[in-house]
């Protein structure tokens, strides 16, 4: 909905305004927000969201660190993207409290957009407040002396999954150059729909693999190459299965990202953390989380032991 200059100052019962062309008005007596936030380039915000761009809506949570903005796919998938206080010019938590609040993540990203895409001389700046009330995150972006005010109501958050992943114990850690993990990640066969981890203890490397009509596709790291950074394998070999459409969530955060840190769990919980260095000089952080595929029955797991071989 796109509101006139005119037309600021009345109510509408929208999920979405916007209101271009004039400063945002006044508080008016109104007491300081719960959360304001400022950035120089509206575009560094915008490019690492992006990334966690598969659902129409997005948790927040705000706190003395930062923002988390968290989106997720059923209680399989969930991906964090993490904006540390350091990337913002101003960062104001009003109590000391976290606060979450959830929103529809198309129109953020839409608002934030607008100006991203120009060629503009200067970057965008962004403001953002949340109110006392938490009824809306409001917007004020401003680019080259022309203002755009937007207003996204919020809707009450529900708790987000909580895959109780264990940093402390884990199955194995290997950190991979994004630039040749893309190269295996683009020629995974798209008609395949599971993808295969497998990490060896006795030959230490880490493989993908595809399982398509046209036969079996595998991808081997070993641990000495240039491309793997660090190599922590387990006690024994181990292998677990990912539903292919759930990794392909993860292809933007690879691309845009210098390395990549794939862990798992006992479990065969996966996190996938990706460093992004931003267009300001800072190291921002993407993480997944990836349930494992569950096996119909054990004659899978043990035929996919005899291909390894």
């Amino acid at each position: 909905i796109i509101n006139n200059a005119n037309d600021a100052d009345n109510e509408s019962d929208d999920e979405f305004s916007l209101n271009s062309g004039s400063p945002a008005p006044s508080d008016g007596g109104r007491p300081p927000p719960l959360l304001y936030l400022r950035i120089t380039n509206a575009k560094v915000v915008c490019s690492l969201l992006k990334t966690i761009q598969f659902r129409d809506l997005a948790t927040i949570c705000a706190s003395v660190n930062g923002l988390k903005v968290t989106v997720e796919d059923c209680k399989s998938l969930q991906a964090n993207v993490y904006l540390q206080t350091s990337l913002f010019s101003q960062y104001t938590l009003r109590d000391d409290e976290p606060l979450f609040f959830k929103l529809n993540y198309v129109m953020l990203l839409e608002c934030l957009q607008m100006f991203s895409d120009t060629e503009a001389s200067s970057p965008a700046v962004m403001e953002l407040f949340l109110p006392d009330d938490r009824s809306a995150v409001e917007l004020h972006l401003e680019d080259a002396g022309v203002v755009t005010d937007c207003r996204i109501r919020t809707i009450e958050p529900e708790q987000t999954l909580d895959f109780n992943f264990n940093a402390a114990a884990l199955c194995f850690k290997v950190i991979i150059r994004s630039e040749q993990l893309k190269e295996v990640f683009s020629e995974l066969d798209p008609h395949s729909e599971l993808v295969e981890i497998f990490v060896s203890t006795e030959r230490r490397l880490f493989r993908m693999s595809t399982f398509g009509d046209l036969g079996r596709g595998v991808y081997d790291f070993p641990a000495e190459s240039e491309a793997v950074e660090m190599f922590q394998s387990p006690d024994v070999s181990v292998a677990f299965r990912y539903r292919h459409a759930l990794l392909k969530c993860c292809l933007k955060a690879l691309q845009a990202s210098a390395k990549a840190s794939i862990r798992c769990d006992q479990r065969g919980f996966l996190s996938l953390q990706f460093l992004v260095e931003s267009a300001d000089g800072h190291n921002c952080f993407i993480e997944f989380f990836l349930v494992p595929n569950q096996p119909e029955d054990e004659d899978e797991i043990a035929g996919s032991d005899d291909e390894r071989h």
